[in-house]
């Protein structure tokens, strides 16, 4: 059994063989998914994220996943769409905002979509993940009251996911 400190590294998880997929799949949707991190700190009622994951938070190094995001579109015009699959992927928000620098700085252009959540994101993360092509993202808001959402236990209020909008 591998210690513990080496399930933590991400670095040595292999990455999926994308060759085992069926063609007809990016033929017919043109989507791939990648993962930058594992891990969720939060604490929503319902979610199996952290049953799945944990809740340690484990992050890959940008240039690793950018490598990977580069290798899964190079050569493959089929794929025309990243779908990042983290529970949120802002959570941790400055390891997201490195992510989103190395996909601008070698100028990736493949749109992407990601979970999201109003907590922790801010206006500099919006401008980022624009840049980085990122053309939208699914917010597990859950509920327009702040009792279901106390409920719920997740994390934020209605006020937040209308500061969101607003950033989004």
């Amino acid at each position: 059994t591998a210690p513990a400190a080496n399930f933590l590294d991400m670095s040595r998880i292999s990455r999926p063989d994308r060759s085992l997929a069926d063609p007809r799949y990016y033929a017919r949707y043109g989507m791939e998914s990648l993962q930058t991190k594992r891990g969720c700190p939060l604490h929503c009622d319902y979610c199996n994220y952290p049953i799945i994951e944990g809740r340690v938070g484990r992050t890959r190094f940008p240039a690793e996943v950018v490598d990977e995001w580069e290798n899964i579109t190079q050569g493959r015009s089929e794929v025309n769409h990243i779908f990042v699959v983290d529970s949120v992927f802002h959570l941790p928000r400055s390891p997201a905002k490195e992510v989103c620098r190395e996909i601008i700085d070698r100028g990736v252009e493949t749109p992407w979509t990601c979970y999201a959540n109003p907590l922790g994101f801010d206006e500099e993360l919006a401008d980022l993940m624009a840049r980085a092509h990122c053309a939208g993202m699914e917010v597990g808001a859950d509920s327009g009251s702040d009792e279901v959402l106390k409920r719920l236990r997740k994390g934020f209020t209605t006020q937040q996911i209308r500061q969101f909008h607003q950033l989004a």
